[in-house]
Order: structure tokens, then C-alpha cells, then sequence
């Protein structure tokens, strides 16, 4: 985001928004959970998906409801960076995956 569109956000709301701009890749994936039982994992899940470098939320469908029926909740963070081998995923901040049954750490 811009300094002038950042501006323009009310000054009381400016502290909570985050500079960035996300966007979300195609659409929802659906995949079995024994594929993203770990976070080893979870990384070659995120590279034969993705299949380029850079830095990806984990959304997920939690318990809080929108007026959609379903909130995505962001679950874990996922770097992927390309190396002498090829593409290497390195998975962070995912303790709150930690809620679903499948998940082993």
C-alpha cells in the first residue's frame, strides 16, 4: 500500500492495518489431511501447489462464522525459497494447527 492510501484510511484505524497487500492464489485447495499431517509436509504440499518462490499464509476454515457461513483463519506461514536443488519450503508459526485432529508435531 501506498503512503497516500494509507492516508486515507481514518487515522483511529490506521494502527490496525497492516501495510501489505494480500491476496489470495486461485481458489481453496482441498487436499487430504494425512498430506499436511507435519510440517515437513505441509512445505511439499505449499511447493507442488505454488511452484515458485516467496512468502504464503496457511488459511484454514475455523469455528468464528462470517455472513458467508465460514471464516478463514490463517494457520501457519510458509517460506518457500529456491536453492541449488530446486525449490525448498520451510514452514513457521504453526501452533495453531495444533487444534486439528491430524496434525502431528
Amino acid at each position: 500500500m501506498s503512503k497516500q492510501g494509507y492516508y486515507k484510511w481514518h487515522r483511529g484505524v490506521r494502527k490496525y492495518i497492516d501495510r501489505t497487500v494480500k491476496v489470495w492464489i486461485d481458489r481453496p485447495i482441498l487436499v487430504d489431511p494425512k498430506e499436511i499431517s507435519t510440517p515437513e509436509k505441509i512445505g511439499q504440499v505449499a511447493i507442488q501447489v505454488l511452484q515458485y518462490p516467496g512468502l504464503f499464509n496457511l488459511t484454514m476454515p475455523s469455528s468464528s462464522r462470517s455472513s458467508w457461513r465460514v471464516s478463514y483463519k490463517k494457520k501457519a506461514v510458509i517460506r518457500i525459497t529456491e536453492t541449488e536443488e530446486g525449490l525448498h519450503a520451510h514452514v513457521t508459526n504453526f501452533s495453531k494447527m495444533r487444534h486439528y485432529w491430524f496434525f502431528k508435531k
